[in-house]
């Protein structure tokens, strides 16, 4: 499997080749103080349904944990560079939680493995 992740600086991972045979899910931006990037949200969502690809929906879960669920950002995101742009280790740790079992409850449900990319 390969996660391919937009982070807020711009910078994304390598995609896999065709060679590789791998599957590949896509994950969304992380929710932050600034105003939401809706454009690259739809951009990220046009390309995984392009591609028949997973899409991890990291942005939305923030936005409830902060819309209804009342979490502050400075819970979820780090501020160690004064730039508000990177999730502490208390996100992080819920992140992966919900990345893991939504992987496991795929697997289990014959969703993952396919290799298409």
């Amino acid at each position: 499997m390969v996660i391919l992740a937009q982070g807020s600086s711009g910078q994304r991972t390598q995609s896999p080749s065709q060679e590789q045979n791998a599957t590949v899910m896509l994950d969304q931006e992380q929710r932050d103080p600034t105003p939401p990037a809706q454009r690259m949200l739809d951009i990220i969502a046009e390309i995984a349904a392009d591609r028949r690809c997973a899409l991890f929906r990291r942005f939305e879960i923030m936005r409830h944990w902060h819309d209804n669920g009342g979490v502050p950002f400075d819970q979820m995101i780090s501020s160690f560079d004064g730039n508000w742009l990177h999730q502490n280790d208390w996100s992080y740790n819920c992140i992966a939680e919900a990345l893991g079992d939504g992987i496991a409850d795929a697997v289990v449900a014959g969703g993952f493995g396919s290799g298409a990319a």
